[in-house]
């Protein structure tokens, strides 16, 4: 699939530790990591699932810590084979078409500014008719970009910017990457969202 292929070619770098990417090495992971397990329990999740999970370099090294149960997948099959072979239950999965499973949270992390505009649309609105009652979604802090991009680019995306895609306010929230000088002191926050058609 052209898509997959978009993200197997990245050049976002640490593919020595990760295959998905500079944001999922242990350096950079080290707010969700101790974030992901207080917010699990400040609103009583009881599963999780990870869409898209990458290939689960940090969510593996927490998955006892969670305390619910976990399950995830992905777009790129090497991504969520290299999950699986860390004994996390994932298999394949698309955001945009692919019917999201029971569960308490959809966690996406680090996904949707890698995405048109109309693809961010799709996937958002296949959420909604999930019957997952929360969404935890990465949005940048500031600087948003209103340039859309192929899949597998980037561009800072403020969700708020975006009247948050029809998720309405956030319900909840944490910082989850401060990048440094090199990529302009850019800042990646995880918000957490209610389900409008649930709510």
């Amino acid at each position: 699939m052209k898509d997959a292929e978009a993200f197997t070619k990245n050049n976002w770098g640490n593919k020595s530790e990760t295959l998905s990417g500079s944001g999922s090495t242990i350096a950079n992971t080290v707010n969700i990591r101790r974030e992901l397990p207080l917010l699990v329990q400040r609103w009583n999740i009881r599963s999780i699932f990870d869409a898209p999970c990458g290939d689960g370099n940090w969510i593996s090294t927490i998955r006892d810590q969670l305390n619910c149960e976990y399950s995830g997948g992905d777009l790129v099959e090497p991504f969520w084979q290299s999950a699986a072979s860390k004994g996390l239950n994932v298999n394949s999965f698309d955001i945009r078409e692919s019917q999201f499973p029971p569960a308490d949270l959809w966690l996406c992390r680090a996904c949707l500014y890698h995405l048109p505009f109309a693809d961010i649309e799709i996937a958002i609105k296949n959420y909604i008719n999930s019957s997952i009652p929360y969404a935890l979604i990465t949005s940048h802090v500031k600087k948003d970009e209103k340039r859309d991009i192929k899949a597998g680019e980037f561009r800072r995306l403020v969700l708020r910017e975006h009247s948050y895609l029809g998720l309405g306010e956030p319900i909840d929230s944490f910082t989850d990457v401060e990048h440094g000088p090199q990529y302009g002191n850019m800042v990646e926050e995880m918000l957490l969202f209610r389900n409008p058609r649930l709510a």
